[in-house]
């Protein structure tokens, strides 16, 4: 099972298209609701795409998991790019992937 989990998470995380990964440079460009629908936007595409299908993610519940957690990706987003260039240009994403993998493995 935790197999299946993490080749889901793996597969959502990297089913979009390079244009939507979060990079610092245009994240501290935004004002609140830029950062919020930003990442609206990416919970979409991770959920619209054929992979949540195939791997028969609950989509309602994973959307309300990850729509729970705006406003912690948005403060923990601020926090990594407040590092400036010591930030790494992954971090954002993998910041991404691990809420995607808490909702994912959260059970009722």
């Amino acid at each position: 099972m935790r197999s299946v989990v993490l080749g889901l998470v793996l597969s959502l995380a990297f089913a979009a298209p390079a244009s939507a990964f979060f990079k610092c440079k245009s994240w501290v460009k935004l004002d609140d609701a830029g950062k919020r629908e930003l990442l609206e936007q990416r919970i979409d595409q991770v959920l619209t795409g054929n992979v949540a299908q195939q791997y028969g993610v609950d989509k309602v519940r994973m959307r309300q998991c990850l729509e729970r957690n705006v406003s912690d990706m948005r403060a923990q987003f601020d926090g990594i790019c407040a590092e400036g260039k010591r930030a790494s240009m992954q971090a954002l994403n993998d910041k991404f992937e691990r809420y995607i993998w808490n909702c994912v493995g959260r059970r009722r």
